[in-house]
C-alpha cells in the first residue's frame, strides 16, 4: 500500500490531469499531516496541490498560508496566488445554490460567504448568480438569500396568494434554514416583505435594512406601473446612468433567436405571474397600517436618483418606523445595489 501511495499519483492530481489546469491553479489542496498523498509524481508539477500546514482536528485549526507546491518557483506561486484571490473576488464565486423544502413548495436559496447571517429578499427583477451586490454582502456576512417561487429554478406555486401568504411563506424559508434573529435586508418589492415580515413577528426582527422598498402609495407620487412597460423603457426609471444600465440591461441579448426569446418571455411570465400578486395593479397591500408594529432598528436606503419609488417615499417609511434612519445614496437610482453596492453595503453595515 505505501508503495502504492509513494508512486502513483494521488487522485486529486489524476482529476487535475483529466480536467485539465484551470487558469493555472492548483486543482486542490492537501493537509499532508492527515494523508498520504501520493502528490503529482510522473503526471508532472503542474498537477501538484497547495498543501495546508497543520491539522483540522487539532483545537484552534486555522488556515494561515499555503505551502508551495515541490519544484514552483516563489514568483510562479505568487502569480498562483493572485488569480486565486481574483477567482475568489469574481462576481459569483463562492455562490451556493440549493434547494430548501417548505410548508408550500420547494425553493432555491444562494448562499455565499461567512460570518453573522443576512437575510437579502430579491425585488421584481430577481437575482443572477453572478450579482455583484451578493458578492460584496458576502465579503462580511454569510449571505442567504432565497429565491421567490416562479424564480429561477424555484417552482411556482399558486397557494400563495396574498400577501400574508408570501410573509409566513418566506418565515418559513428562515425556519428551514435554521436561522435565528439574521440581519434582514430587502430591495423593492423584497424590501415589501421583509417590512411585512418584521410586523408581523416583530420580536424576531432586531436589525432591518430596507432598500428602495415597495408597499406604501401616495397618491401625489403614483409609482410608473412596471407591468405596462416594454423592455427599452425600463432604464429610464431604474439606473440613474440610463445609457450604462440600458447596456446593463440588454447584455447577451439575442432577440433573433427565437429559443432564447423563448426562454426569455417564458422566463418573464412566471416571475411578473409571482409579483403581480404583490404589486399589480398598485403595490400597497395595507403596509402603512402595520409599519408602527416593527421594532427593528431599521436603515432605509435610497437612490437619490430613483425614478420608480422617488425619495418622497423615504420620508413616508421614516414616518412610519420608530427611529427609522435614512441614508440617500448619490449616483443610484431604483437599482443601488447595483449602481452603488459599496455604498450599499456599507449602510448596511451600520446596523451590525
Amino acid at each position: 500500500c505505501g508503495a502504492f501511495v509513494t508512486f502513483h499519483p494521488s487522485f486529486g492530481s489524476m482529476v487535475s490531469y483529466s480536467r485539465g489546469v484551470r487558469g493555472g491553479l492548483p486543482a486542490y489542496m492537501v493537509t499532508p499531516s492527515n494523508t498520504r498523498s501520493g502528490g503529482p509524481n510522473f503526471l508532472g508539477g503542474q498537477h501538484a496541490p497547495f498543501a495546508i500546514s497543520g491539522s483540522p482536528n487539532s483545537k484552534g485549526f486555522q488556515v494561515r498560508d499555503v505551502v508551495l507546491p515541490s519544484g514552483i518557483a516563489e514568483g510562479r506561486a505568487q502569480s498562483r496566488r493572485a488569480r486565486a484571490r481574483r477567482a475568489l473576488m469574481r462576481p459569483g464565486a463562492g455562490m451556493e445554490l440549493r434547494t430548501v423544502n417548505t410548508h408550500h413548495v420547494a425553493v432555491s436559496v444562494y448562499e455565499a460567504g461567512q460570518g453573522d447571517p443576512l437575510v437579502y429578499l430579491h425585488g421584481a427583477g430577481g437575482l443572477a448568480p453572478g450579482d455583484p451586490f451578493i458578492a460584496r454582502l458576502a465579503q462580511r456576512w454569510r449571505v442567504i438569500a432565497p429565491l421567490l417561487p416562479g424564480y429561477g429554478p424555484s417552482a411556482e406555486c399558486e397557494s400563495l396568494r396574498t400577501m400574508l401568504d408570501v410573509t409566513l411563506h418566506t418565515w418559513d424559508v428562515i425556519d428551514a434554514l435554521g436561522l435565528t434573529n439574521p440581519l434582514l435586508v430587502g430591495h423593492s418589492m423584497g424590501g415589501m416583505i421583509a417590512a411585512e415580515m418584521a410586523a408581523v413577528a416583530p420580536h424576531q426582527v432586531s436589525r432591518l435594512a430596507l432598500i428602495a422598498p415597495a408597499g406604501l402609495w401616495l397618491p401625489e407620487h403614483p409609482i410608473p406601473d412596471i407591468f405596462a412597460m416594454l423592455p427599452y423603457q425600463m432604464p429610464a426609471v431604474l439606473f440613474h446612468d440610463v445609457e450604462a444600465g440600458r447596456k446593463a440591461m440588454t447584455a447577451g441579448a439575442r432577440m433573433d433567436d427565437p429559443e432564447w426569446l423563448k426562454g426569455f418571455l417564458v422566463t418573464n411570465a412566471r416571475q411578473l405571474g409571482m409579483a403581480g400578486k404583490l404589486l399589480f395593479p398598485i403595490p400597497d397591500r395595507g403596509l402603512s397600517e402595520r409599519l408602527y408594529r416593527i421594532r427593528a432598528r431599521t436603515a432605509l436606503i435610497w437612490g437619490e436618483s430613483d425614478r420608480l419609488i422617488v425619495p418622497a417615499y423615504a420620508q413616508a417609511w421614516q414616518a412610519g418606523i420608530a427611529g427609522a434612519t435614512l441614508i440617500s445614496v448619490p449616483r443610484a437610482g431604483h437599482l443601488a445595489p447595483q449602481e452603488q453596492p459599496e455604498a450599499v453595503a456599507q449602510a448596511i453595515a451600520a446596523l451590525a
